[in-house]
């Protein structure tokens, strides 16, 4: 405290000075300031210049203690003083000034400091005032830029404090040299800024500028360059730039073993950094010997733990990606671990990554035990320090469900359907139905990949609509879908409790459950990329789940702002079930903008099927507007137009679109076998090919190559083509061909192709499979037809053999069929037939799923929407025990598979098989 008057102490401060104050008193004396009212202030005022400066000194003194709050008051008392009682552009009249403008940018937030603008008006002045005072020749003018780009950054405006700082490096370079380290500092200072705008781009411009700059007036061997290579390397994308990320890690190796030599701690950092990228670009084996290099200087520093701990960290994910000794890499990750820690704390980021990585190792040598503890701490104190959305956080949450799935795996040997089943038997009892919607649900949290998991949940609350719990089906799929899934599955899920309402005679309550969905609809576009999809996948489940004509029923409860969706739907039904005149009237009236370009291709290709040339050329400006001109052309041939076809040929602007016309005018002339023109047209479009070689060619070539198949024997064709086709263009070709015959099922003259021409050994592998693969589709027809005719006549057996050659290429499409076939057995009034059929499909159900045309062509949700409809038709079909059995056989399935994404089709159709026989 201050022993004596304080008002005696403050006239001492401001005649004597302040050498005349102990230590501590210039603190006591500004709170007793700062305490004063405004008016006793007055009185406090300084009379000379002299008393200002004295004034100054105390501001500048509390400044530098980091007490910016206390300094505002006297240092505008002090620029008071300055400018009343001297010129107001002296020397120290600036320095008040500027003394006064740092002290409010550090406290801008502080209680009676002042706000921003009064701040930047300041700093604004001062800035000016000093450039007219000193001119750009002089660095006064240089830290008069710096204060502006100060203020403005404390007053939240990065990009105005963006170009003052580059004014301020630039006056700077010219006077102290681009060398001197307030200029380096200045440039780090011009990224920070760069960073806070998040515009990567300008950052990375502004140092190739500096690194030019400098490397011509300073040379380039300069260590001012050192922080703008960092820099750069830092932002480049490793995607795209790895090589010249790689070039200036390489230079800074050499240039740290130059300046601060080989065995400094600049070159440790260096080599670290050069085989972090190493490893990043998918080269660990020549990350490993500069990271061993590195450790080995830093057994010299020992004050270098954080950098000793990155190098044994990066030390660790080369090892581990070359299949190195586990207990050795768990070594360097515990040493990464130590290191981190004893200098940043167990909770910093780079220690939990490290805390991860060996979390992941000791799970990958099934020390489950220890993983999961290590996860979950790991995972505790991420979230308490950083917050549950940070990466480090999040990467950890991945990284233990990843292990408690694996784990879950290895306890269980795969068997995770048998392992659900046996947790809930108990619990359920005998209510099967409730045991199934449980297992679905215990198991989706351990489905590999996040579609399945949401497909899985979503299965379960479909389960539950339809049995009749319409909030804990809804709840269900608010809860766990995820956003990705929320718009399709979520709209499924109201599909079917609407359904289920309608079709039990509670018409009220469904108008209110398709308010919800609605509402819900509206939700989830706000998150979807399409304003209207959730609403569009709203309408769509309705339409799949309720049958044709349900959006006409209830386009009347439907609000206006969604109605145009809702017709652009109605439309699609329309052009699928060939209903042209009917899509026509909808066309009418739903705004283009609201239908999909694909739906205008599909109403003008239904016109063609039906030979309407009119309606054709009606739809043509409709798909020029939606980017689709070129398969107008196409559709104006197909309807006999040749001229219109060719008149808008003429019109086609941009390469893809012109390429595309000029390949179907050579295809239409070349069916017509009129060669001279299917010549001509071809060689206009290889004309084009060859000016504009980029992009997808296969499309093209194939409409070239199944006109010029008919226009001329086959291998005239090839002789043709291969003197024309431009040589990169050449593989392309051969597999157009190849298409176009095996599409015309002319398997013999395909084969040989692929026998003569000279193309890489695995296209020729490749192609000849899925000849095979044609060649047995193709016989799939006669099956179909076989199988129709015996099951017509009530001979099931031969029906269902017929059948059986489906199985193998195409099971989705056998499953499909035997449930037909069990239809047609069920409207025969014979139940035995159709529950053998049923049987069938679901022995085929899994299909071959293992093999390469199965990863290629069948889709996960395929499997799905297989077992659904599957289950859906016993329950149409088959009486209660029947039923049972049906759902008991596919249960005990699933049970014995480990296969767990194949076995959840099974598992979908033991539901839906118990819930009384909707539609569905």
């Amino acid at each position: 405290m201050i022993d004596i008057d304080p008002q005696m102490l403050w006239a001492l401060l401001l005649v004597e000075g302040p050498e005349r104050l102990a230590p501590g008193e210039p603190d006591e004396l500004a709170l007793w300031l700062i305490r004063q009212p405004p008016a006793a202030r007055q009185e406090l005022l300084p009379e000379s210049a002299g008393e200002a400066d004295h004034l100054a000194w105390l501001a500048a003194h509390l400044v530098e203690r980091g007490l910016a709050e206390l300094a505002v008051v006297p240092a505008r008392m002090a620029l008071w003083g300055r400018e009343r009682f001297a010129p107001a552009d002296a020397n120290a009249t600036m320095n008040a000034r500027r003394a006064l403008a740092d002290a409010l940018i550090r406290c801008l937030a502080a209680d009676e400091a002042m706000e921003a603008e009064e701040t930047l008006a300041l700093a604004q002045d001062y800035a000016e005032r000093a450039l007219a005072l000193w001119g750009e020749a002089d660095f006064l003018a240089a830290e008069g830029q710096l204060l502006l780009s100060r203020a403005h950054e404390a007053a939240g405006k990065p990009a105005q404090a963006l170009p003052a700082m580059i004014r301020s490096l630039a006056i700077a370079e010219a006077v102290l040299g681009p060398e001197a380290d307030w200029c380096v500092q200045a440039r780090l200072a011009v990224l920070d800024l760069y960073d806070r705008l998040k515009d990567e781009d300008g950052a990375i411009a502004f140092c190739r500028a500096a690194l030019a700059r400098l490397e011509s007036e300073a040379g380039e061997d300069s260590p001012a360059l050192r922080p703008l290579w960092i820099a750069l390397a830092d932002r480049l994308p490793v995607w795209r730039d790895g090589p010249e990320i790689e070039a200036i890690q390489a230079r800074l190796v050499g240039q740290s073993a130059v300046h601060y030599g080989p065995d400094s701690r600049e070159q440790a950092d260096d080599r670290v950094a050069l085989a972090r990228h190493r490893i990043r670009t998918g080269r660990p084996q020549e990350a490993i010997p500069d990271l061993l290099r590195a450790r080995a200087i830093l057994e010299a520093w020992p004050d270098s733990r954080v950098l000793d701990a990155s190098a044994a960290y990066w030390l660790a994910q080369a090892q581990t990606e070359i299949g190195a000794d586990a207990a050795m890499v768990e070594t360097l990750y515990r040493e990464a671990i130590r290191g981190y820690a004893k200098v940043l704390g167990d909770d910093a980021v780079p220690t939990l990554y490290a805390r991860r990585a060996l979390g992941d190792v000791l799970a990958a040598r099934e020390r489950w035990e220890e993983s999961a503890a290590i996860l979950e701490a790991a995972q505790a104190e991420a979230a308490a320090r950083h917050g549950g959305d940070h990466p480090v956080t999040l990467e950890i949450g991945y990284a233990l469900a990843r292990l408690q799935r694996e784990w879950l795996y290895a306890r269980e040997d795969g068997y995770l359907w048998a392992w659900a089943m046996n947790q809930l038997t108990e619990r359920h009892g005998a209510d099967r139905l409730g045991l199934i919607v449980a297992m679905l649900r215990l198991v989706a949290p351990v489905m590999r990949h996040p579609d399945d998991r949401d497909r899985l949940f979503a299965e379960a609350a479909i389960l539950l609509a339809r049995q009749g719990q319409v909030d804990a089906a809804l709840a269900l799929a608010d809860a766990e879908l995820g956003q990705p899934r929320q718009s399709w599955d979520g709209a499924r899920v109201h599909a079917e409790a609407i359904a289920f309402l309608e079709e039990a005679g509670r018409p009220g309550e469904a108008e209110a459950q398709l308010a919800r969905a609605l509402d819900t609809a509206k939700l989830v576009s706000v998150y979807e990329a399409g304003a209207d999809q959730a609403c569009s996948d709203l309408g769509q489940a309705l339409s799949e789940r309720l049958g044709r004509g349900v959006l006409d029923r209830l386009r009347p409860r439907l609000p206006a702002d969604i109605q145009p969706a809702v017709d652009a739907l109605a439309l699609e039904e329309r052009i699928d079930n060939d209903d042209l005149d009917g899509a026509l009237v909808l066309l009418d009236r739903t705004p283009v903008e609201a239908i999909d370009p694909g739906t205008l291709l599909s109403l003008g290709e239904l016109a063609a099927r039906l030979s309407r040339a009119e309606v054709v050329e009606r739809v043509a400006p409709l798909l020029a507007a939606a980017d689709l001109a070129h398969h107008t052309v196409d559709l104006l041939f197909f309807v006999g137009r040749e001229e219109a076809a060719l008149a808008q040929l003429a019109t086609l602007s941009g390469n893809w679109a012109r390429l595309e016309g000029l390949a179907m005018a050579a295809r239409h002339y070349g069916e017509k076998r009129d060669r001279d023109r299917f010549e001509h047209w071809a060689q206009a479009a290889l004309d084009q090919l060859a000016a504009h070689p980029e992009g997808h060619l296969f499309q093209p070539l194939k409409r070239i190559a199944d006109g010029g198949i008919e226009a001329m024997a086959m291998l005239d064709f090839v002789e043709w083509a291969a003197a024309r086709v431009p040589e990169a263009a050449e593989t392309a070709l051969v597999e157009a061909l190849v298409r176009s015959l095996q599409y015309k099922e002319r398997f013999a003259e395909a084969r040989r192709v692929v026998e003569a021409v000279d193309a890489d050994p695995e296209v020729r592998e490749r192609l000849a499979a899925d000849l095979d693969r044609a060649e047995t589709a193709a016989r799939l027809p006669n099956a179909i037809l076989r199988a129709e005719e015996a099951g017509r006549a009530g001979h099931w057996e031969a029906a269902r053999t017929a059948l059986d050659e489906l199985a193998t290429p195409n099971p989705f499409a056998a499953v499909h069929h035997l449930i037909r076939l069990a239809e047609t057995a069920k409207l025969a009034g014979d139940e035995g037939a159709a529950a053998r059929a049923l049987k069938s499909a679901l022995a085929v159900l899994p299909g071959n799923f293992a093999d390469s045309a199965g990863k290629v062509f069948f889709k996960e949700s395929l499997r799905f929407d297989c077992g659904r409809a599957l289950g859906q038709a016993v329950a149409r079909l088959l009486p209660l025990e029947w039923r049972q059995a049906f759902s008991e056989a596919a249960l005990l399935r699933a049970a014995r598979m480990t296969d767990l994404v194949a076995a959840t089709p099974f598992v979908i159709a033991a539901g839906q098989a118990l819930v009384a026989g909707r539609s569905g």
